[in-house]
């Protein structure tokens, strides 16, 4: 499954990508192109959860200028999360099938995250110790 961004924002600390996908502490590997663990301008992000088989979810852009990203994961599950958490944090536009694909709303990206409590996982990202994390202090007090 596959979701296009557009018009992107300055992108959350990719930790907190983490969180909102499979909540806090979740065990995963991750893999991109973030300067320091609190960038926000990273445009590459790989993920493995460490704990559910077969999960992993990647951004990588597609193009640099305009800056085109593209979501991706065989879970539909997966994508859909991602894509709906990147649409809130960066202000982008979701696309399906490329980037001048048909927009895809934010209700059809919730209803696509299967088994999933989308409002939990939004209480629990807004929260988070990441939203403080700075390039001087990338590890703030929980």
């Amino acid at each position: 499954m596959q979701y296009f961004l557009t018009n992107i924002g300055t992108r959350p600390d990719f930790r907190l990508v983490v969180e909102f996908i499979w909540g806090e502490g979740h065990n995963c590997k991750t893999d991109g192109n973030a300067r320091h663990p609190a960038s926000r301008e990273w445009t590459d992000l790989w993920i493995r959860s460490r704990e559910v088989d077969a999960s992993v979810v990647e951004v990588e852009p597609v193009s640099e200028d305009p800056l085109v990203l593209v979501v991706s994961s065989e879970s539909p599950d997966l994508a859909a999360r991602m894509a709906l958490f990147l649409e809130e944090e960066c202000g982008c536009l979701v696309q399906s099938d490329s980037e001048n694909g048909p927009l895809v709303p934010a209700s059809e990206l919730a209803s696509a995250t299967g088994v999933f409590n989308v409002a939990k996982a939004w209480e629990a990202s807004k929260a988070s110790r990441w939203r403080r994390a700075t390039e001087e202090d990338p590890y703030p007090e929980p």
